[in-house]
């Protein structure tokens, strides 16, 4: 049996007294997976990362098998990875004025839920 998610539907608005610049959350998907995250408003770079996150995550699971619980292990410490080491680019790579500098030091923060479907033999 095939389960097929599209189409999918992002709907998002958002948080009240805020513009869609103000929006934190991200949404991503693929055949196999689905992601969501909502940046945290009071950290600089919480739309950047919630985003940054869920694109990795569907990149991740798009090419790792999780059949036991310990593929599951290496799959969250391969997206992890991944997504630290992916996150400077993210934020320009080059110098960054010295407020900004300073909020990234503080980092930044998401709520996450990832979901990958697939065989799995664990039960």
């Amino acid at each position: 049996m095939t389960l097929v998610l599209d189409p999918i539907l992002e709907l998002t608005v958002p948080k009240y007294g805020e513009n869609e610049d103000g929006n934190q959350d991200a949404f991503a998907s693929t055949a196999r997976c689905a992601a969501v995250a909502d940046g945290a408003s009071q950290s600089c770079f919480g739309r950047h990362w919630a985003r940054h996150l869920v694109s990795t995550f569907c990149s991740v699971a798009e090419t790792h098998q999780i059949r036991s619980a310990r593929a599951y292990r290496e799959f969250c410490c391969k997206w992890l990875a991944s997504a630290q080491d992916g996150w400077s680019p993210v934020l320009g790579g080059g110098a960054l004025p010295w407020y900004l500098a300073e909020a990234a030091q503080e980092g930044a923060f998401a709520t996450f839920l990832g979901v990958v479907i697939g065989a799995s033999s664990a039960r």
